[in-house]
């Protein structure tokens, strides 16, 4: 049976030679070439391009790209590079590859985890938190349950 670091330990031996390839673009790109490429984040009016939202249970804001890692759950991935030797930093490779091709992708889904203490966690989308922050986003929409805008607006509010 496999455990969550067994996957963590995976490296980019062990990628296909396709995914090696992607990968290697874009790894061989300067930061400055790679922030030219821009985010497209599905938002209330490009809902229909969601994959996983459900408007009717929730809502998008935007928020500080940076203060979202301070204050997240990030699970030990690391925020400085997106290049970490890693066979899950392929994550970040799907996701530039669709900003490349003008697709939208879902904003990071939040939740709280402790209100006491101001935390919250991203139940789906620390990749693509950490992506935006790398390519020097400032701002990010992040996908919060309606019942919890108020309380998710507070704990991120500068």
């Amino acid at each position: 049976m496999y455990k969550m670091e067994d996957f963590f330990e995976a490296t980019y031996e062990d990628l296909d030679d396709d995914k090696l390839e992607r990968l290697n673009r874009f790894r061989n790109l300067s930061i400055e070439k790679l922030k030219l490429i821009k985010p497209l984040w599905v938002n209330e009016e490009t809902q229909e391009k969601a994959q996983l939202i459900n408007f009717n249970d929730y809502t998008i804001i935007v928020v500080s790209t940076e203060l979202l890692i301070q204050k997240a759950h990030l699970l030990g991935l690391k925020t400085e590079t997106i290049f970490n030797n890693q066979i899950n930093d392929f994550r970040y490779i799907t996701t530039l590859e669709m900003w490349e091709n003008k697709e939208y992708v879902d904003p990071p889904t939040i939740f709280i985890k402790n209100f006491e203490t101001q935390t919250i966690s991203i139940s789906d989308g620390r990749h693509r938190t950490i992506l935006a922050n790398y390519l020097g986003q400032k701002t990010i929409p992040i996908v919060v349950p309606k019942y919890d805008v108020d309380k998710i607006s507070e704990i991120l509010k500068e």
